[in-house]
């Protein structure tokens, strides 16, 4: 996925396509990872406030909050909570930043089909992971 996402996986730009498309399969929008690492990431590396990979919190300027000492303990239980995050709201706010950052237009889309999209997607997973499962296994609702 992330050498498709680059364009590199595959001599032909169908099949790096289609396998950038393994991330909505996961729950996450290509589009937006596209914007976010080969544009963000790779044009500002390790510029705070433009390269989205960079955590505040390792900046030598970032406040230290005492709860970080036990982030062992609760990191993983907040990690788990993530999917949850993306599958709701991640994508959506990404891409509401990226539009007003003018990004979209970099990847030869408008807004308004990045959003269909991004809700088609959106609905398939929650089709595949959540309503097929509960049709097929004996769950009750």
């Amino acid at each position: 996925m992330h050498d498709a996402n680059h364009g590199f996986y595959a001599k032909s730009r169908r099949v790096n396509k289609i396998l950038s498309y393994l991330m909505e399969v996961i729950v996450a929008s290509s589009l937006n990872w596209r914007m976010q690492h080969n544009i963000l990431h790779h044009t500002y590396a390790n510029i705070e406030g433009m390269n989205e990979d960079i955590s505040l919190e390792f900046s030598p300027h970032a406040k230290r909050y005492r709860i970080y000492r036990a982030q062992y303990l609760y990191a993983w239980f907040l990690y788990g909570l993530m999917t949850i995050q993306w599958i709701t709201s991640v994508d959506f706010v990404q891409l509401a930043r990226y539009k007003r950052k003018d990004l979209i237009k970099t990847q030869h889309t408008t807004y308004p089909k990045a959003l269909f999209n991004l809700i088609l997607w959106k609905v398939l997973y929650y089709g595949y992971a959540l309503i097929l499962p509960m049709l097929v296994l004996d769950i009750a609702w």
